[in-house]
């Protein structure tokens, strides 16, 4: 039964990442598309805030799926997410570019953003919610970090997709079609999920609290007015992982495409073999929290950018395909020790009752506010400032921010799941 409910989790968390990350990955291409020529560094930023837009929904959408997953279940919330981020996805590969239809063509692509993100506002807090309770007490850690490497299997799978028809077609097919391809393909993979998880069981432990009626009516308001500590403190640890991670796939393509000569097809190859670092290491972190705790590696990872990141930028901007993937991998290994344990961090710190709720609201306020502005600030700053290693100073900083929200984290490896 344990496997028949946390492989839908973990695929349906996987393709709702694939959907979204695509964007980031083809921003190059929108920024062309979607916006006059003639003023390129302005429809980078714009391409950039669009990105963005995909985030300002999601503290609302933690708010709405945490209400389904916490009331009504888990799994009916995992069944309308699957829903809602296939269609957009699906249709942003039908719109019509700026020079078919003028403004219209970039205020479609923020409609669609906006919807992208309510569907993925609930997939991680509550796929993650969905697999810890399903997981054995000693393998809380293994089992949450699992949902995280999907995150970033899922955007390897993009990735992947993005970097082989840039290779298959030539620039001007790129441009006209090619680049519709992998968007479409989400209805493909969409349908698949959604059969899957319309198979799955609810968790015991959800199903446990509705036979001794111990859900809320209002689990929104619980959780605000009661573990508001744990979410402010969600908010600030997950910092530095939503700015490092959405600069890693919203960012880096894009400023290695078009600051040092690297091809689309080679910026994609790099960040492929990332993903795949990060993908077969986060289960690792995760299972070695699980003997070892969960602080010591969100330490490790968040250390690592505050000590590391001018130098990984200083390798980026090098013009070498070798130094560029030594920074890769050093990058992708920091992301791995934060993201390996981020997951059963946040499920540890509520109860049942609230958990989709709080982690749902921590979560997505901080990728609202950190995540999904990092590619706008991160191009913002080299503009600014006019250096290609602005973009390292704002990982440090918000390494500072997180660190001392980390420290403070009480140790919950050991303690029965509240």
């Amino acid at each position: 039964m344990q496997k028949k409910s946390i492989l839908p989790a973990i695929l349906g968390n996987a393709n709702e990442w694939y959907d979204f990350a695509l964007y980031g990955y083809f921003s190059p291409i929108f920024a062309q598309l979607f916006f006059p020529k003639s003023e390129h560094s302005i429809a980078l930023l714009l391409t950039f805030a669009i990105f963005a837009t995909g985030f300002i929904v999601r503290p609302i959408g933690a708010m709405i799926f945490g209400h389904i997953g916490d009331r009504l279940g888990r799994r009916k919330a995992l069944l309308i997410t699957t829903v809602l981020m296939a269609l957009p996805t699906a249709c942003i590969g039908l719109l019509p570019t700026y020079q078919s239809v003028g403004i219209l063509a970039p205020l479609l692509l923020v409609l669609l953003r906006l919807i992208q993100g309510l569907a993925v506002s609930g997939e991680l807090s509550g796929a993650s919610a969905y697999i810890i309770e399903h997981a054995k007490p000693k393998r809380r850690g293994l089992a949450g970090s699992l949902i995280m490497a999907s995150v970033y299997s899922g955007q390897l799978i993009g990735s992947a997709i993005g970097m082989t028809i840039s290779w298959l077609v030539t620039q001007q097919q790129l441009m006209a079609w090619g680049w519709r391809i992998p968007f479409f393909l989400s209805l493909v993979f969409g349908i698949g999920i959604l059969w899957l998880r319309l198979r799955s069981d609810e968790t015991p432990k959800f199903e446990e609290h509705r036979e001794n009626k111990q859900l809320h009516d209002a689990p929104v308001k619980v959780a605000l007015s009661q573990h508001i500590k744990s979410i402010t403190q969600i908010v600030g640890f997950i910092c530095i992982a939503a700015v490092s991670g959405y600069i890693l796939i919203g960012f880096l393509p894009t400023f290695l495409t078009l600051n040092h000569g690297f091809s689309l097809h080679t910026a994609l190859a790099l960040n492929t073999i990332g993903m795949v670092v990060v993908m077969l290491l986060i289960p690792v972190v995760g299972y070695l929290s699980d003997h070892f705790g969960r602080k010591l590696f969100l330490l490790i990872g968040t250390i690592g950018f505050i000590l590391l990141a001018y130098p990984m930028f200083y390798l980026f901007s090098q013009h070498s395909f070798g130094l560029a993937l030594i920074a890769e991998i050093i990058y992708c290994v920091c992301i791995a020790c934060i993201n390996g344990v981020t997951t059963v961090t946040m499920a540890e710190m509520f109860p049942t009752d609230v958990r989709q709720t709080g982690t749902g609201i921590g979560f997505n306020v901080s990728l609202a506010v950190f995540g999904g502005t990092a590619p706008l600030v991160a191009q913002f700053l080299i503009n600014l400032f006019h250096t290609h290693f602005a973009a390292s100073y704002y990982l440090i900083l918000c390494g500072l921010i997180s660190l001392p929200f980390i420290i403070k984290l009480s140790a919950s490896h050991q303690q029965p799941l509240r």
